[in-house]
Order: C-alpha cells, then structure tokens, then sequence
C-alpha cells in the first residue's frame, strides 16, 4: 500500500484511525478503527452512504468503539509510546480497495 497513493479523506481517515488506536491503547490500527475514522467525517462519503442505506451512523460508532475496548490494552514498560502499526487486515483492504479503483 502506497499511501501517496490514497485519496486526501482516505489519508486523513488513515491518520485519525491511528490516533484513535494510541487512544484505546492498541499496537495495530484494524479495519474497525479505519471505519469509525470514516463515519466520523463530517464531510466524507461514508456519512452521506450510510445516511442513503439508513443506517443509524451513532448507533455503528458505539457498536465499533464497544469492539474496540472489548480488545486488548498494551501499556507499560514493554509498549513503544505513540507506535502504531496497520494490521495485516487492513493493509489487505487497502490493497484491494486500490485495486478495485484501479478496474473502475
């Protein structure tokens, strides 16, 4: 994944989906970060496609943030402050989201 290569929301939804990782104490940034950092763009797509397909945008963030604290905390000695990495999972959506905007 090339991130030079993303779209400037898809850029910045990458970012937040990182903070939003240091912020529940997690080493790897999941799909479910990338989302809840997709719906919480006011001015993105994701809101305005969930709104078409009436789903309840709140709703999915408490159920994506409820996951995420179900998840495992890493902290202490052993845990690098502020590093975060993209997980197999996402770094494979990714992919095949650059792939399918490469057929289109």
């Amino acid at each position: 994944m090339d991130p030079e290569r993303l779209t400037q929301k898809t850029q910045e939804a990458l970012h937040d989906a990182q903070t939003r990782a240091l912020r529940f104490g997690h080493t790897e940034v999941a799909p479910e970060h990338m989302l809840l950092a997709l719906v919480a763009q006011p001015d993105g797509l994701v809101p305005r496609l969930l709104l078409r397909a009436d789903v309840d945008a709140g709703r999915l963030t408490q159920q994506l943030e409820a996951e995420l604290r179900r998840r495992p905390r890493v902290s202490g000695p052993g845990a690098a402050p502020g590093q975060v990495y993209v997980s197999r999972r996402l770094s494979e959506l990714l992919d095949v989201a650059e792939q399918e905007a490469q057929r289109l």
